[in-house]
């Protein structure tokens, strides 16, 4: 009987271990599906903002102009920094500064973040001016390639 009750209990344990493995390969199955499913969501979600509309006309227009004046644009977003992903570290560093001060001072953080704003609003109003001005010397043939252009870059946007 001592033979027969081990053989018992060792059955009892290798189906509690058996039970033990399968919950756990379950909860490990589950969560690499649902990382999976996540990770796919997150995927498929736009990476940046889409841009608004007269940007993004600005840009097939940018695009379309001679090198010279892509440049002069370039210098004008870039400013005093050696190229615009500089700038954009630089007031973000600013920004920051004000943050880790022992003390906020939120009307200081304001006034930086309506500077920066004030700034920008200033570039993208002269690229505007910029894009306007060459839509409007183009014939109507030429802006209605540059429309169907846009057009068919909203229907078909490139993937990220």
């Amino acid at each position: 009987m001592t033979n027969e009750g081990h053989a018992v209990k060792s059955t009892r344990r290798l189906r509690l271990a058996f039970l033990v493995s399968c919950a756990i390969n379950l909860v490990m199955a589950g969560t690499f599906v649902g990382a999976l499913l996540h990770g796919r969501e997150q995927h498929e979600a736009p990476r940046h903002h889409a841009p608004e509309a007269s940007m993004l006309i600005g840009g097939a227009v940018f695009r379309g102009l001679d090198r010279p004046e892509r440049m002069a644009l370039r210098e004008l977003a870039r400013g005093e920094y050696p190229d615009i992903l500089a700038r954009r570290r630089a007031e973000a560093e600013t920004l920051l500064e004000l943050i880790r001060m022992p003390t906020l001072d939120a009307e200081a953080l304001r006034a930086a973040i309506a500077v920066q704003h004030e700034r920008l609003s200033s570039i993208h109003s002269a690229m505007q001016d910029v894009w306007i001005e060459k839509v409007a010397s183009m014939s109507q043939d030429e802006r209605i390639r540059l429309a169907d252009q846009v057009h068919n870059h909203l229907r078909h946007p490139p993937r990220p």
